[in-house]
């Protein structure tokens, strides 16, 4: 098994040992090949143009003509780390412990307030 560590300004995560599906995908570039279209194309066999370039996995149009509800994981922390219509986005690791300690309130589970919750996670 292989073990990532990733740290994100001065705090390092913990360790998380990868399976190999995952290992397979992130060497993978996962683009969608496209053959070449005769009718379309008009150049030679290691040519390519719009009509036969690979596309990215989270492309609209492609998603919407086959019917594809929901992006895979890896193709939404692609689009969110490639960036879309101009925008990037910075992943960051997110702590979502509850703050021990707090005397508003009986302890977790129990009780907790504001201030002792963690943050809403909310998938973009």
């Amino acid at each position: 098994a292989v073990v990532s560590t990733q740290s994100t300004g001065s705090t390092p995560t913990e360790s998380v040992v990868l399976d190999e599906v995952d290992r397979k995908l992130a060497r993978s570039d996962g683009l969608i090949e496209r053959p070449r279209n005769p009718q379309l194309c008009n150049h030679n066999d290691k040519g390519r143009c719009v009509h036969c370039s690979p596309l990215e996995p989270y492309d609209a149009d492609y998603l919407s003509e086959h019917k594809i509800k929901y992006l895979s994981y890896y193709s939404h922390l692609k689009k969110k780390r490639g960036g879309s219509n101009g925008r990037f986005v910075q992943m960051e690791d997110m702590d979502c412990k509850i703050k021990p300690g707090c005397v508003k309130h009986p302890p977790w589970p129990e009780g907790i307030c504001t201030q002792c919750q963690p943050p809403a996670v909310v998938k973009l």
